[in-house]
């Protein structure tokens, strides 16, 4: 078993471009470029657009924002990158 921590370059893999970690598809569309969290962090933004929006997307953001940066990806392009939901403030 192959016990390396992050992806070796391959072509199975890819850099995200939002956070910049090397990934593969998952769950998310063939040809997407983004890493199945930030997949995520895209549709809550879709959703601020759209003005469905609520207290889930605040909750949601902050648990796919602590795993991009748990696995390695840069979370400050993160939210540079997805300004619309980081400014998102739920009503009470």
């Amino acid at each position: 078993m192959n016990s390396r921590r992050h992806f070796q370059q391959g072509s199975s893999t890819f850099t995200c471009h939002c956070c910049g970690r090397r990934t593969r598809i998952v769950d998310q569309p063939e040809g997407s470029d983004l890493c199945p969290d930030c997949y995520e962090l895209y549709g809550l933004q879709n959703m601020v657009w759209d003005g469905c929006a609520n207290k889930g997307v605040v909750t949601g953001r902050a648990a796919l924002l602590a795993e991009i940066g748990k696995k390695g990806g840069d979370v400050a392009s993160v939210t540079r990158k997805l300004k619309d939901l980081f400014n998102f403030k739920a009503e009470a």
